[in-house]
């Protein structure tokens, strides 16, 4: 054997050996009864029943009728536009009356020709013309009417012809029609129209011609056995998806699939669909290459690529996680290392996130010596250049300069991510001084945003509207959204359920779409709870006590009516809130992106919302519609329940956080308790001397205006100094070092602030003794250090000697007042916003 002949014979055995392992791969996800009574496997055809799981289309209902109803509808065109034409308005009556007219084909039917032998044997060719007639038969007819014979006369002398068998083209299932040319005559029509070739042209033709036009046989033939399989394969992915799969909106692709010769869908270049639209085949093609190459993908494979598919690791959704913007080599190879380890653990945004935060440090790191790409010189100074960076009033440069909270988190994701990396043994090779120190993150922002709580008017007008919100799914004009699907007329009642109950529970979105079906109990008081799923902290199966009696009503019918559209689903896999489509058997519930655009289309008609207050022409000031958002009424929640008097921790365990601050966050605390924390702290205030402020037991309103006069904010408490006090805390006589000041004071509400600047001051020293500084700058951190502690220690014993229902409220006022303080300024550096 030649050298060139075993290349040949090496690369062909190759390819068979790439196209069985596919085989086997693809027969072992279908299993046996893949498309079980819809796909023979023999014949190599798809063959939809009516009604079953490739489309919900039924025959016509006009006895003898040999075509599809029409959509939705139990007629086919031709007999719908009879009936509507008729007087009859009742479906039944008009069916039995006998006024419908059966329409007969007089093309591409599965009829013999009507001539009989004496014996009774037919002619085997198909029917044409409304005299079904085979085509040689219907020569033959013409010829004998010439002569005056009539068609009975015809037929008595008539012989049936010999079979042709099934007709030569690649694509085709029919008999064959035309003895010369072996074509059914659907393609013995195209044939001509193709310019009739012959010879080599012809055979050529024959493999490559589409096949004909049915709705009810779709025709897998004239492609490579593993083209078969994975079309069959993504047939069966698309159904089950529950995905209306008519033959229609698939032939013409795998038509194009025949002519190009292809040995596998994947080579398909879907490039070639870019100008046709978005049609069904176009959407058919873009499912069937994407499900059939994650059929063929490799977890181990995709490790190694920079952009990686998230269902490859059992995520849902068609979401990527990209690495390209990481530049270093080993940086990127390491933080893929460290995602494939963690990717479990977190959701797919925060990955996402986590990842892109590595690319702004890949980025400092490339803009430095080398470009990062030696990670054994980077050191400390790298890191430090990136803080740098990101401290910057103008980062980034390339777009808005993100706030605080922003720069926060990148700095955040990126020591997570070292962190981690180095526990798992991913970083060897990179300086041990490379990494991050505490207090390295960004101070986020103390200004206390303005409340994301709508006002009480802003709700009640929304109330008002809850109309126009039933009538947005299923809509028309420029808002339209139509999403009736299985929902029927059901679908505006259930947008107004979705709005109530994310006011009147202040759930999540997702946690309300995914409510189940039994998502009501009873109390052991006899009260009415709502049972949902906290997917955000992943706790399952939280309770909600529910007050409002209207908004239960409207829970129980709505689970009324879910269990009576889904009658043969268990109850046990319905939700309460069920998906529009791809639903048929209700085991699906609504997305949060459909009720985030039923409120953008509810709010685009909705007239204007007035904000209040009128402008200088007395004229309503309009609200900003763009802050009412399905979230916004979370934070309404928490803000009515604060103004009704519920303490900070029972709020936190009706919001199901797990910090208290996370709580605090969802409002702005109300002057009244404001007041009362400040009270109740005012007994616990001490100064530099572990001494207790004496204070009036029943202070009066001009006590608390001359309380508020007489100090200003500092760090880590508050300053009394009398001096200072009038210049608004610019002119403090001793520069601003509290710890030595008697006119300084703290309460509890202080003790984060005070632990932060002990560790502060505790590093200082640190610093100063392994520098060799003089021994009275050392002394002087110490002693700033024995006074803050004993502001600590002072506050932690005075709450240990108290009973366990006084301390509680001590620590919900400290709360309080912690949240009340973030929006005040201090006299000189930054608020110290305490541990964690």
């Amino acid at each position: 054997m030649s050298r060139s002949s075993a290349a040949a014979a090496s690369a062909l055995a190759a390819e068979k050996e790439s196209v069985n392992w596919r085989i086997e791969r693809l027969s072992s996800l279908m299993g046996g009864d893949w498309l079980s009574g819809e796909w023979d496997r023999e014949a190599q055809l798809i063959l939809p029943v009516p009604g079953g799981r490739l489309h919900g289309i039924r025959r016509c209902v006009v006895a003898g009728c040999p075509r599809d109803g029409h959509w939705k509808h139990s007629l086919c065109v031709h007999h719908r536009a009879q009936f509507e034409s008729s007087a009859s308005g009742d479906l039944d009556a008009w069916l039995t009356s006998g006024e419908p007219k059966v329409f007969v084909r007089r093309r591409g039917t599965d009829q013999a020709c009507v001539v009989t032998a004496d014996d009774g044997a037919g002619c085997p060719r198909p029917a044409e013309s409304h005299w079904r007639l085979c085509p040689s038969h219907i020569l033959k007819w013409w010829k004998r009417r010439r002569r005056g014979d009539s068609f009975e006369e015809f037929l008595s002398r008539a012989q049936p012809l010999p079979d042709l068998g099934e007709c030569v083209a690649a694509s085709c299932y029919r008999a064959a029609a035309y003895p010369a040319s072996r074509l059914c005559l659907p393609h013995a029509q195209i044939w001509r129209a193709d310019g009739r070739p012959s010879g080599a042209g012809f055979t050529d033709w024959v493999s490559r011609v589409r096949q004909p036009v049915n709705s009810r046989v779709l025709s897998l033939r004239g492609l490579p056995e593993l083209v078969r399989l994975e079309l069959a394969y993504a047939i069966g992915c698309r159904a089950a998806e529950q995905v209306t799969v008519v033959t229609g909106g698939m032939r013409p692709w795998i038509d194009q699939l025949r002519a190009l010769g292809l040995g596998s869908v994947t080579e398909f270049d879907l490039g070639l669909l870019d100008g046709v639209g978005d049609k069904a085949h176009v959407r058919f093609a873009r499912f069937s290459v994407d499900v059939v190459g994650l059929a063929y993908a490799d977890p181990e494979a995709e490790r190694r690529k920079d952009v990686w598919d998230l269902r490859l690791f059992g995520r849902s959704g068609r979401k990527r996680l990209d690495f390209r913007a990481i530049r270093q080599t080993w940086l990127r190879e390491a933080a893929k290392a460290w995602a494939a380890a963690t990717i479990g653990r977190v959701g797919d945004a925060a990955m996402a996130h986590r990842v892109g935060s590595l690319s702004v440090l890949s980025a400092v790191l490339a803009s430095g010596p080398g470009g990062g790409e030696d990670p054994a010189t980077l050191a400390r100074p790298d890191i430090e250049r990136f803080l740098a960076r990101v401290r910057s009033p103008q980062f980034p440069t390339r777009t808005e300069p993100w706030g605080a909270k922003a720069k926060a988190a990148l700095v955040e994701d990126c020591s997570l991510m070292l962190r981690e990396a180095r526990e798992l043994g991913l970083l060897d090779g990179v300086g041990a001084s490379f990494a991050f120190r505490r207090g390295d993150r960004p101070p986020r922002s103390t200004d206390e945003p303005p409340g994301r709580a709508l006002p009480a008017a802003v709700v009640a007008q929304l109330d008002a509207q809850l109309d126009i919100l039933a009538g947005v799914p299923g809509g028309t004009g420029p808002s339209r959204i139509a999403t009736l699907g299985v929902l029927g007329e059901r679908a505006g009642a259930m947008a107004v359920l979705a709005y109530r109950l994310l006011k009147g529970t202040g759930r999540r979105v997702g946690e309300v779409a995914s409510l189940r079906l039994e998502c009501l109990e009873v109390d052991e008081h006899g009260k009415d709870v709502l049972v949902y799923d906290n997917h955000k902290a992943a706790r399952m199966g939280r309770r909600l006590p529910l007050a409002d009696s209207a908004l239960v009503s409207a829970v129980r019918a709505q689970q009324d009516w879910v269990r009576s559209r889904f009658a043969s689903t268990p109850t046990g896999q319905l939700w309460l809130l069920p998906r529009p489509h791809k639903n048929s058997d209700g085991t699906s519930h609504i997305d949060t992106g459909l009720v985030n655009a039923w409120f953008r289309s509810w709010l685009a008609r909705t007239p204007m919302i007035e904000a209040g207050p009128l402008d200088e022409h007395a004229n309503p000031v309009p609200f900003d519609k763009n802050t009412i958002k399905p979230h916004a009424f979370r934070h309404t929640y928490a803000q009515t329940l604060a103004d009704s008097g519920v303490a900070p921790s029972v709020l936190r365990d009706l919001m199901d956080h797990r910090s208290l601050s996370t709580t605090l966050g969802y409002y702005r605390v109300g002057d009244a308790r404001k007041r009362a924390a400040m009270e109740l702290l005012a007994r616990h205030t001490v100064d530099n001397r572990a001494l207790a402020r004496p204070v009036d037991t029943k202070p009066s309103a001009l006590t608390h205006l001359r309380e508020s006069l007489s100090w200003v904010a500092v760090p880590m408490g508050k300053c009394s100094e009398p001096t200072n006090v009038r210049a608004g805390g610019q002119a403090c006589p001793i520069r601003y070092q509290c710890a030595a000041c008697p006119h300084f004071e703290s309460d509890p509400s202080y003790l984060p602030e005070l632990q932060t600047y002990a560790d502060e001051l505790r590093r200082e020293r640190e610093a100063m003794l392994a520098a060799n500084a003089a021994t009275w700058a050392v002394d002087h951190v110490v002693r700033q250090l024995e006074v803050i502690v004993g502001h600590i220690r002072t506050h932690e014993a005075r709450l240990g000697d108290l009973e366990g229902a006084e301390r509680a409220a001590i620590e919900e006022a400290s709360a309080t007042l912690r949240k009340a303080r973030q929006s005040v300024p201090v006299a000189f550096g930054k608020r110290r916003t305490g541990h964690g």
